[in-house]
């Protein structure tokens, strides 16, 4: 995505491109347009540009809430430190007042939805390359001192060619800001559940992403990735993730690749990018 400063309405946003809304400039959302309901705010559509959605606290008033005023700076300051990589969301400055996220619509969704609308319609290759975006993503996340804090298929979006970015950095955190985010249950192990993110953590959570994105399941589970599935599952993926239970993946493309993830068996996500690249050249050899 392209960043661009926020201005009056009507928005100037082009395909692909987000404003970040600030200081009086009101949110031009519709009352009956809310889209998705949020942990600490709503995706809305906007009133002026069908082709543009706004990320907004859930109401005026919670901007008073210190908690929601620091996840939303945090996102802003998160997102400008990060500055321009194709697998990340990008605003132009960060804010002490904001008031919302102005962006043009991820065409395709965010990959847990379009796992569950076309489910094995979706060609492997298509999966393979998800695995190695997110860990591009997350890798660039790392080598800039973020940890995203809430990695998990439905804060990935997809563009029109269906290529993964990484959203939602409101829970994030490097040197000088911190969101609060913590790993939904089921996406980190079960020994760090509620502790203090790390990188490897972050790791870890790569592999039920990545088996999500080449199954469609979750790990252990007969459904697809929804965040409440995630957390109503926890129990049964806690007693056999302890157990060093891990699903049965020999003949899962890039099964190996996860499989080191779980197990802690690889260091980093840039190592993870490296080889999902070097798995899809060897696709291309055969």
């Amino acid at each position: 995505m392209v960043a661009v400063e926020a201005q009056t309405s009507p928005y100037e946003v082009t395909n692909g491109e987000m404003k970040y809304v600030t200081g009086h400039h009101p949110v031009q959302a519709k009352d009956d347009s809310r889209i998705e309901i949020g942990s600490t705010a709503d995706i809305w559509s906007h009133s002026l540009r069908p082709d543009v959605v706004i990320k907004a606290p859930h109401s005026h008033e919670a901007l008073l809430d210190l908690d929601l005023q620091n996840k939303c700076c945090t996102e802003a300051a998160i997102l400008e430190s990060l500055g321009s990589h194709p697998r990340i969301i990008k605003t132009a400055r960060s804010t002490t007042a904001p008031q919302g996220l102005a962006l043009a619509e991820a065409p395709n969704g965010d990959v847990a939805n379009y796992l569950t609308t076309h489910g094995d319609t979706i060609d492997v290759s298509l999966r393979l390359k998800w695995c190695k975006q997110a860990a591009e993503g997350l890798a660039y996340c790392h080598s800039h001192a973020v940890l995203h804090c809430d990695l998990r298929p439905d804060n990935m979006l997809l563009d029109i060619n269906l290529d993964l970015s990484l959203c939602d950095f409101e829970g994030s955190k490097n040197a000088q800001y911190n969101g609060g985010g913590l790993p939904d249950f089921g996406l980190c192990h079960p020994k760090d559940d509620f502790a203090d993110v790390t990188e490897a953590i972050e790791v870890f959570g790569l592999g039920p992403c990545m088996y999500t994105f080449m199954t469609g399941l979750i790990p252990h589970g007969n459904s697809a990735f929804t965040a409440h599935y995630m957390f109503d599952h926890h129990e049964k993926f806690t007693r056999r993730i302890n157990q060093g239970d891990y699903p049965d993946i020999p003949t899962l493309d890039g099964g190996d690749i996860i499989q080191q993830c779980w197990t802690e068996k690889i260091e980093s996500a840039r190592d993870v990018y490296s080889c999902y690249v070097n798995l899809e050249r060897q696709r291309e050899d055969q």
